[in-house]
């Protein structure tokens, strides 16, 4: 649950971040077109010191345009901690294997240690099925009645 709430929050974060980003960059770019205003008004070319403040705007707008781009393109393929770590464990324990410019993918070599790891996470909540099963005076027959139906439903 802690992780879930940590993922959840750090999103959060980042949803907030790229909101902040995108403010900062508004304000910014109103700032150059008010300069570039007040110039056109007095019918005039920007001084020395607007131009130096209008390129120093400019390149803080670029800045975060390229922050920007980043923080969207990585949440557009949900890319995040989380999954990041997950691959990295998921290597260590040889159920994956990386290739460069590629992806990752899973391990031929341990494809026996993949089933049965599945069978296993599976047999633990039939585990919980059974034990509730028999707490509420439930039958065998019927649980496998139950088991049947929501097995043929997907």
């Amino acid at each position: 649950m802690r992780k879930k709430a940590f993922v959840k929050q750090y999103m959060q974060y980042r949803t907030e971040d790229l909101k902040s980003l995108t403010e900062q960059r508004a304000d910014l770019v109103q700032q150059m077109k008010e300069l570039t205003s007040t110039a056109e008004t007095e019918k005039r070319a920007f001084s020395p010191e607007e131009d130096t403040q209008f390129d120093e705007l400019d390149k803080q707008v670029k800045a975060l345009d390229s922050t920007i781009e980043k923080m969207e393109r990585a949440r557009d393929i949900k890319l995040n901690i989380t999954s990041t770590k997950k691959h990295e464990e998921l290597e260590k324990e040889g159920f994956a294997v990386s290739q460069a410019g590629r992806g990752t993918f899973v391990s031929m070599g341990n494809l026996e240690l993949l089933r049965d790891s599945k069978r296993r996470i599976i047999e633990q909540d039939l585990q919980k099925a059974v034990h509730n099963a028999k707490l509420f005076d439930i039958a065998k027959d019927d649980l496998y009645a139950m088991l049947d139906i929501l097995y043929e439903e997907d």
